[in-house]
């Protein structure tokens, strides 16, 4: 049983996508509880807010321009599963569009943070952020 209303995990969820389009990876990291767990498949495993801070901080500021339009996201509980695009702009020389998919999944803690399982256990109080790449070179 769901510990937050759709509505309230729904407002939540638009904020995580309007902090990661504003590029203000210091605020995006803000909304994770300080045991939180990210997994990220070609990145690796960072345990607690202020690691997932370091490595996002430090990931984003060598690309710029980015942008991570939400094709489409599912809510079930405190879960929210989304299906997006991380969009690099065109490098000088670069023709056509350069993007992958990504489905990631949340669970929100409540308060405005992430928590999550790294797998489906009792009494992990986590935030998993699971990443998989449908595939590496889709476009539409």
């Amino acid at each position: 049983m769901p510990g937050h209303s759709r509505e309230e995990v729904e407002r939540e969820f638009q904020r995580f996508v309007e902090r990661s389009a504003a590029n203000d990876w210091s605020a995006w990291a803000d909304q994770f509880t300080d045991d939180a767990l990210y997994v990220e498949h070609a990145m690796g495993t960072f345990r607690g807010r202020e690691a997932i801070r370091e490595w996002i901080t430090t990931t984003m500021a060598s690309v710029s321009g980015m942008s991570f339009p939400v094709e489409w996201h599912v809510i079930d509980g405190d879960r929210v599963v989304m299906y997006c695009w991380n969009v690099f702009d065109p490098l000088p020389g670069m023709t056509g569009e350069y993007r992958f998919a990504v489905v990631t999944i949340l669970e929100y803690a409540g308060g405005g943070r992430r928590r999550g399982r790294p797998r489906p256990t009792r009494g992990t109080r986590h935030l998993t952020v699971s990443t998989q790449v449908p595939g590496t070179s889709r476009t539409r």
